[in-house]
Parts: C-alpha cells; sequence; structure tokens
C-alpha cells in the first residue's frame, strides 16, 4: 500500500495545512482525532485569524502615521524604558526562547530534517536580530516608551508561537527537501538574511562611537538603490520563509512584517528627503527600482 506522499502528485500536495483534524487520503499529515487536538486546532486557527487582523490594521495605521520611536520618535517620551533592553525583550525572547520553549513542547515531529533546519533558520535571524544587533547598533536615542516594546512582544508572541506550533508538528514528505517550495523559499530567506545583516552593518558603521546622535545619510552599495535596505532585506527573509514552510502561519507573519516595515520604510524615506537635500531622487523607498 502506498503512503499517502506517495500516492498523490500536485503543487498543494504534501503540505496541507489542517494537520490538526484528522487522518484522510488527502492528508499525509498523521494525526490522532481526540478532543486536545481538536482545541488546538481551533486555538492554532483562531490565532491566524487574529494574526491577520492584527496586520490589517497596523498597515492602516502606521501608514498613516509611523511607530514613535528611531527617527520618528517625540521630544518627550512618557514611561521611558533603556532601549537595548527593550529591543531584546521585544524580539529575542518571543523569536528565540519562546519559539524554541513551543517548538519542543508542542512538536510532533522535532527531527524531521526539514523541521530541523526550519527551526535553525528562524532562531538564526532572532539571535542577530534579538540579541547582537541591539547590542551592537549605536542608537540615537537611549529611551523610548515603554508601550512599544510591550506592543511588539505581544505580537511576536502570537506570530512566533503559531509558526513553532507548525513546524514543530508538520509531517513533510521525504521528497519535500528537493522540493522547489523548499529550495526557492530557503534561498530567499538566506539572501535576505545577508541583506539584512549587511544593512545593518553599515547602519552601525555610520557612527564612530554611541554617543554620536547626529544622523548620517547611509550611502554603499545597497543604500544607492532604496532608503532602507535592511527592512527589504527582512521582507525577502520571511518571504522565503513562508515559501518553504508552506503554511498559513508563515503567510501571515509575513503580512505583518510587510505591515510594519514596509510603513516604516516609507516613512523613513520622507524623512530622510526632507532633512537631507542632496538626498538621491533616484533612490527608492524599499523595493529596488519600483518604490
Amino acid at each position: 500500500m502506498q503512503s499517502p506522499c506517495e500516492s498523490h502528485h500536485s503543487f498543494f500536495y504534501g503540505v496541507p495545512y489542517l494537520f490538526y483534524w484528522n487522518t484522510t487520503s488527502r492528508n499525509p499529515i498523521i494525526k490522532v482525532q481526540d478532543s486536545y487536538n481538536i482545541i488546538r486546532f481551533w486555538a492554532h486557527n483562531g490565532l491566524l485569524i487574529l494574526g491577520l487582523l492584527i496586520a490589517a490594521l497596523n498597515f492602516l495605521v502606521q501608514f498613516c502615521a509611523p511607530a514613535a520611536y528611531g527617527k520618528h520618535a517625540p521630544l518627550k517620551v512618557t514611561c521611558p524604558v533603556e532601549v537595548r533592553l527593550s529591543n531584546i525583550f521585544a524580539h529575542f525572547i518571543p523569536g528565540l526562547l519562546i519559539f524554541t520553549v513551543m517548538y519542543f513542547l508542542s512538536g510532533n515531529n522535532l527531527l524531521g530534517i526539514t523541521n530541523i533546519i526550519l527551526y535553525s533558520l528562524f532562531t538564526v535571524h532572532y539571535l542577530f536580530r534579538g540579541l547582537l544587533a541591539p547590542l551592537m547598533f549605536r542608537y540615537s536615542h537611549s529611551r523610548l516608551s515603554a508601550r512599544i516594546p510591550l506592543t511588539t512582544f505581544l505580537l511576536n508572541t502570537i506570530y512566533h508561537c503559531t509558526n513553532a506550533d507548525f513546524i514543530g508538528s508538520v509531517f513533510y514528505c521525504k521528497g519535500y527537501f528537493y522540493d522547489p517550495r523548499f529550495i526557492i523559499g530557503a534561498l530567499l530567506f538566506v539572501i535576505g538574511l545577508i541583506i539584512n545583516w549587511s544593512a545593518d552593518i553599515q547602519l552601525i558603521l555610520l557612527r564612530t562611537s554611541r554617543h554620536d546622535k547626529d544622523y548620517i545619510l547611509p550611502r554603499g552599495v545597497l543604500f544607492s538603490l532604496i532608503s532602507c535596505p535592511n527592512y527589504f532585506g527582512e521582507c525577502v527573509e520571511w518571504l522565503g520563509w513562508t515559501i518553504a514552510t508552506w503554511s498559513l502561519a508563515g503567510l501571515i507573519w509575513w503580512l505583518y512584517v510587510v505591515s510594519v516595515l514596509g510603513t516604516r520604510a516609507i516613512h523613513n524615506h520622507n524623512w530622510y528627503k526632507d532633512q537631507f537635500s542632496s538626498y538621491p531622487q533616484r533612490r527608492k523607498a524599499i523595493i529596488p527600482f519600483i518604490y
């Protein structure tokens, strides 16, 4: 008797999303149908719906006005907290610690080679984004409002838990390791990671000391095309993640990332043009040659 992975060959087959329900002839994800899995099914998909609504709302809010930190911080900050610790709290804890706990506690296929690779890609990103980058950056403002890291922490936790829950439990078919979705997605993730890290390092090197608070016009290969290559790189990363995981959790997380970084890139681009009269007019905000 053929296994489900061997008996069907379609682009959408092999990673069906409703893997917390029961096994059918079109579902190679082996699960036991009991009350726990039904509860987990609704909890998982309920968080996805919530995450999608948050992404849409966030896009509308931040398109109208940027989040009040960094370049767009007000002169007086209410309930200030230290910026480095805030970024570690908001990104490293949910992105690496909570993600790891969720992956190992809820996962049913922790040792699948595809699952391990996906887990490693996610945590490598947050090792840099959540820990190394905050320690290296020379911030223009040493304080920000406490509501920003608290909100970011809560939202990141929602999105990261759904992604960890998915990749910790999904049973990818063996051939999926060679599937175009996995190969293209992983390549996009790595390319985006390199762009993101390279741009962040360039921004770090702009200021000669941590006491330097002046803004300097970014230059270099990446910045010759767009104002925010670090944001572009991260959007490419999570697009790759969405394709590689082939999941709604990945897609909704990517939409949220775009709602945050895409809108902020536009505000940053306009800010640069206002602040620097010599700002290159051919530079785009976040997508080279396009926008």
